[in-house]
């Protein structure tokens, strides 16, 4: 009688699992750290629609004149998801950042624009001579607490410095 047998014996199947094994732990760290990577591209990219949302919104009059009114002194700092985006804010200029970014809620999803307690924030300056002469306003938008940004994580112009604290 002549035995057929067309599998893997149990010794060639641990084999392979243990390279598996070996291979899994060998690519998880390299694979961790890209995944971290692109969470910190999406903040950027984040940061940057709400750099652009509220720009676009103080190119309309009503709401240009709605946030100057509301906001006086040279540097107005807000926090994007209370001050702005929270859906009982009726304003104009609110409503015109929300119905830019089409959604009233931003959030962080990396570690680093997350650390301290870091969130969105908004920062406007009140500017009578720029560069060009021109008085008006300078946007910024940042990941941290209100004043400090977290490293790496600011677009525009910000008076904020960078976040030294330890949590």
């Amino acid at each position: 009688m002549k035995k057929n047998n067309k599998g893997f014996s149990l010794i060639e199947l641990i084999i392979a699992v243990a390279i598996l094994v070996v291979l899994s732990g060998l690519l998880a760290p390299q694979l961790i750290k890209y995944v971290e990577r692109s969470r910190e591209a999406k903040d950027m990219q984040t940061l940057d629609s709400v750099y652009v949302a509220v720009n676009t919104a103080l190119t309309n009059e009503k709401a240009y004149d709605k946030f100057i009114t509301d906001h006086t002194g040279t540097t107005t700092k807000l926090a994007a998801n209370d001050d702005i985006l929270d859906s009982s804010k009726t304003d104009a200029f609110s409503k015109e950042v929300q119905s830019i970014l089409g959604k009233n809620k931003v959030e962080l999803v990396s570690k680093r624009a997350k650390a301290k307690s870091g969130v969105v924030r908004v920062e406007v300056n009140t500017v009578t001579s720029g560069a060009d002469g021109v008085s008006g306003l300078e946007v910024g938008v940042y990941a941290g607490t209100e004043g400090n940004y977290n490293d790496g994580f600011l677009v525009g112009h910000v008076t904020a410095t960078k976040n030294t604290t330890t949590e």
